[in-house]
Formats: C-alpha cells, sequence, structure tokens
C-alpha cells in the first residue's frame, strides 16, 4: 500500500522530486506539494533581474503545473505549525496535514525587521527573488524632480549584497539614472573570505561610482531611513537587505538539524534541503549550490524512505566553486584559492545557471 510524501516548499533541493513524480505516483504513494507560491524562482540568476539581463520567466519554475502533471496535489498555503509526534502539518488556510513521509525546503528570509507600509514599496529583501524584479520596475517608473538624485541602499556585504550592488551599478548605467549606491557592509566586505578575493572583488565594484560603509550595521529600517549601530541615520529611496537570514517557518530559526542522509535524527520521516537545514556535525554555508547538489539525493532518499530502501549520503563539496555576477560584464569566480574574473566569467556563470534551469523548466 502506498504512502503519503508531503513537500513543504519547491525550491532547488526539491526540484528533482518534482520532476519524477510520475515515478512517485506511478508506485501508489500520494504526494503534496504545499507551497505559498506556484512558482519558485532560481536564486543564481536573481541578481540579473536587476540589472535586466534576465527576465522573470527565464529564472522561474511553475511549480504547480510541476504538481499537477505529476499526479500530485499542489496546496497553496504557507505551513505555520509542525507536530512530528502526531505526523501532522498545520497550514495558513486553517487545515492540518498527515503524512507517512516530509521533507522541508522552505528556504530562509532576512531577520532585519521591515515596517510593511515600506515591504515592497521602498524596502526590498532579496528573498523571495522576484522582489529584484518588483524593485527594478520602481526604480525605472519613480518619478524625479529635476536635479534630483536617488539613494540606493544596499545592507549586506556578503556574496548577494555584492550581487546587488553590481547590478545595481549596471541598471543604472545603462538606464541613466542618476544615482548614489551606499553598501552598509557589517563588519567589512565578504568578510567570510579571503583577503586576496575581497580585495579583488572590491576593485571591481570600485569602477562605477560606490560608497561602501564598512564597521557598521544597519539596527532600525524605516520607510526611508535607515539607522545605524554608530548612531548615523542614512535616508534613502530604495534599499535592498541582503544580511542576516534565518530558516523559515516552520522550521526553527536555526536550521532543521539532519543528518548526512538529509534525515532528522530524532523523526526518521522527517527531511529537508537548502538553506533551511543544519547538519548535526557541520554547518554549511548558505549557498545555493548546496541545495543544487542535495537535490538527486534527497529525491532518493524520499522515495527510500517510501518503500524502506537503503539511503545515500550527501558529502559537500569542501571546495565549491563561488561565483559571483557583478553587473556590467564583470564577474569574479573563487575555487582552490583560485580567483578568476572578467567577462568570460560572467559567460561561464550564465551558463551553468541555464543549463540548470532549462533541466526543470517545463516546456
Amino acid at each position: 500500500m502506498g504512502k503519503h510524501l508531503v513537500l513543504v516548499g519547491g525550491g532547488h533541493a526539491h526540484l528533482t522530486t518534482l520532476q519524477n513524480l510520475k515515478k512517485l505516483t506511478g508506485r501508489g504513494h500520494r504526494v503534496t506539494l504545499v507551497s505559498s507560491s506556484p512558482f519558485h524562482d532560481y536564486s543564481g540568476m536573481g541578481p540579473g533581474l536587476l540589472s535586466g539581463q534576465y527576465s522573470l520567466h527565464e529564472l522561474r519554475f511553475n511549480i504547480f503545473r510541476m504538481a499537477v502533471n505529476g499526479g500530485a496535489e499542489f496546496i497553496e498555503a504557507s505551513a505555520t505549525r509542525l507536530d512530528p509526534d502526531k505526523k501532522e502539518l498545520h497550514l495558513s488556510n486553517g487545515s492540518a496535514l498527515a503524512y507517512d513521509v516530509i521533507s522541508f525546503n522552505t528556504g530562509s528570509h532576512v531577520t532585519l525587521e521591515i515596517p510593511k507600509s515600506a515591504l515592497g514599496q521602498t524596502v526590498f529583501p532579496v528573498k523571495p527573488i522576484a522582489n529584484l524584479f518588483h524593485a527594478r520596475e520602481k526604480i525605472l517608473s519613480h518619478k524625479k524632480t529635476p536635479g534630483e538624485r536617488l539613494t540606493l541602499l544596499v545592507v549586506g556585504g556578503g556574496p548577494a549584497g555584492c550581487e546587488i550592488v553590481g547590478n545595481l551599478q549596471e541598471l543604472i548605467k545603462k538606464e541613466n539614472i542618476q544615482a548614489d549606491i551606499v553598501v552598509a557592509a557589517g563588519s567589512q566586505l565578504l568578510d567570510k573570505q579571503s583577503q586576496a578575493f575581497r580585495n579583488r572583488t572590491r576593485l571591481l565594484l570600485a569602477q562605477e561610482p560606490l560608497q561602501l560603509l564598512e564597521g557598521v550595521r544597519v539596527t532600525t529600517l524605516g520607510k526611508n531611513e535607515a539607522k545605524l549601530d554608530d548612531g548615523r541615520h542614512i535616508e534613502f529611496d530604495y534599499a535592498f537587505i541582503a544580511s542576516g537570514i534565518t530558516a523559515s517557518a516552520p522550521v526553527p530559526a536555526d536550521g532543521l538539524i539532519v543528518n548526512s542522509f538529509l534525515q532528522s535524527p530524532k523523526f526518521p520521516e522527517l527531511f529537508g534541503g537548502g538553506d533551511c537545514i543544519s547538519f548535526e556535525k557541520q554547518p554549511l554555508d548558505k549557498v545555493g549550490v548546496y541545495a543544487v547538489r542535495q537535490n538527486p539525493i534527497l529525491y532518493h532518499n524520499l522515495l527510500a524512505s517510501l518503500e524502506n530502501r537503503k539511503f545515500k549520503a550527501f558529502i559537500p563539496q569542501k571546495n565549491y566553486l563561488l561565483i559571483l555576477n557583478l553587473g556590467l560584464n564583470r564577474a569574479i569566480a573563487l575555487r582552490n584559492k583560485m580567483i578568476w574574473s572578467g567577462g568570460f566569467v560572467k559567460l561561464l556563470k550564465s551558463f551553468i545557471d541555464r543549463k540548470f534551469v532549462k533541466k526543470f523548466q517545463l516546456g
């Protein structure tokens, strides 16, 4: 007799499972996909939405159609609470789902509190990715008074923040927008990377006007003002939040603890992938490459759990390829302490990203 598999979220780590739903349902299993949106957008191409390098449909997966075409049920709702002892998932629509096996790929969100009146109007977290498309539309349609210069604030100096900065630089240059870009980078730009990588990235971004603030953090955001921890205030027209991410509910803020099989040690029917998990022995960087590589392993282990078969272990790369899209034909790559930059690196990143998206997009 088949079992009930519940997938919470249609992110990168669930794509192989969604692509193989017919195999699951064809073997007598029931599958339900729960997501707050019928679409999932590929984060690796997200910053290119700002500069106009990509359109939204180029990086979008229709997970609703993937579910329906594969014989699964799709529920457009958010997960609000998990009761692992009763094997029940509670949803924002008031219902509860019983499951035999459940997997979370709900991603992450920024922790900085954003006023409701500002969200999607003047303040844009980098996730969900579609925010970057809407931010571009807002900037392009902004009605300026004569002589006005926009102030674009980027909060966070990690890889995501750097990509946002570079693609904003491309946007204002290509569209001839008079604007100043200010980066509140936290302790320093790319503080988890080597000095050589930081310096090269800084030089690339400095090819265009940029005000970089290091050693300060944004503590409070208003609709058009940010307060720094040194007491200063920054007035802005639009702000982008690329700092301080945490796992999305109902997963604990520090992530769902999993073993090498992407499985909860405490509740063996509970699995997860991507930003919402944390390995019990070694937490990993919150980068998309891990979710992409967990993708086929998670599918194998979910099927194995449903049918009492042998699991596969996920072994993370110690030295993964990191490529930052910095806009304006600029990109920088890092692997095994080797650094490359230039237009050919941007072409390589685009090729890798498009290949991944094409694999899972419906025709």
